[in-house]
């Protein structure tokens, strides 16, 4: 719970890698939960330079821990670097 604890907005995408390493997890096209938005919440209120971060710091211990693919490596690259550059962040503010 440490590790999670240190996620504030990717805390939930923390917990499903922490799940993935204990066992199996399964995709179902079904909705199980309602999900609640409000107007001060992530989805909606923009990605910031701190999110930013925590999605390359998930990306990277995933990468570290798991055997990911070089293509969906290259992929989670491009989607952070396309985060980058439509928040105008230096290269130096990725964690």
């Amino acid at each position: 719970f440490d590790e999670i604890r240190q996620y504030r907005n990717a805390g939930d995408w923390m917990a499903y890698t922490e799940v993935l390493k204990h066992g199996k997890i399964a995709f179902t096209p079904r909705s199980l939960n309602l999900h609640r938005r409000h107007a001060s919440g992530v989805t909606l209120s923009g990605l910031d330079e701190r999110q930013f971060n925590e999605i390359v710091k998930l990306q990277r211990y995933i990468r570290d821990r798991f055997d990911v693919p070089d293509e969906v490596t290259e992929k989670a690259d491009a989607y952070a670097e396309s985060l980058r550059l439509r928040l105008g962040l230096e290269r130096s503010a990725q964690v």
